[in-house]
């Protein structure tokens, strides 16, 4: 029941008791047979007292149904509201505490990016001069090659002369130093 239900029915209520809504074949009751009849009497207000109590006690339990049930709906209404404020507030908390774990988590990758960044500069440097140290043997190695057999011989036996070699008893190489 709406207020506004509520308010027709009591409107309808108040003009059945005033006599405005008639019933067929009855005679006026209340407040409007007494504007048709003034000179009525003391004793016919008397006799329709206990109708008119028992009408006014009805009208009266009526609306206080309809107002305990406006409070009802209201209450009920009033505690879905705080309900639904709280879920939002948590709601809420949780969207906060999910974008600071975002945001964490993007300062957290920018680093990793950085760093993956510098290691991949240090890689490339230390390609570069492992390349360089490559190209160094290989023309070491080239200009070897193209030596005659006696050159290879020579420059080998030069080489093996600064060369310090440890072997052990069963003829394994165990250390070997350059000499300087």
């Amino acid at each position: 029941t709406t207020p506004w239900e509520c308010k027709a029915r009591y409107e309808r209520l108040e003009q059945a008791q005033t006599g405005l809504v008639q019933e067929a074949g009855k005679e006026p009751t209340g407040a409007a047979w007494r504007r048709e009849k003034p000179e009525e009497d003391i004793l016919d207000v008397l006799k329709d007292f206990p109708e008119q109590a028992r009408k006014l006690e009805e009208r009266l339990r009526v609306v206080e149904d309809d107002l305990k049930t406006l409070k009802e709906r209201h209450r009920i209404q009033l505690e879905d509201l705080v309900a639904g404020l709280t879920k939002l507030s948590q709601v809420v908390a949780e969207r906060d505490r999910l974008h600071q774990q975002l945001e964490d988590t993007r300062r957290e990758l920018e680093q990793l990016r950085e760093e993956r960044a510098k290691e991949h500069q240090q890689l490339e440097a230390e390609r570069q001069e492992l390349r360089a140290v490559y190209d160094d043997l290989n023309t070491v190695l080239g200009e070897f090659m193209q030596l005659s057999s006696m050159d290879k011989l020579r420059v080998l036996g030069d080489f093996a002369a600064r060369l310090e070699v440890t072997v052990d008893r069963f003829g394994n190489v165990v250390r070997t130093r350059r000499r300087v």
